[in-house]
């Protein structure tokens, strides 16, 4: 009875393997995909860079920054 278990055993991770190689072998053929702009979630839209160069005398005010920063609570 054990050597029957053994060769279920081999024979199962075999299978096992098998499956592995063809699942590595599809992962390796599929071109990685470059993603389209910034990850959007929520209630708003992100900003997706190049962002314009901007210089803001100091002081400053926050209302002249563009786009406008986010914070955690926007509503």
């Amino acid at each position: 009875m054990e050597t029957n278990m053994r060769t279920d055993s081999k024979a199962q991770a075999s299978k096992q393997r098998a499956i592995q190689r063809k699942v590595d072998a599809d992962d390796r053929s599929e071109k990685p995909k470059k993603p389209d702009g910034a990850m959007q979630a929520g209630a708003r839209r992100y900003p997706e860079p190049p962002f314009p160069k901007q210089h803001h005398p100091k002081p400053g005010l926050e209302s002249a920054i563009e786009p406008a920063p986010m914070y955690d609570a926007p509503y």
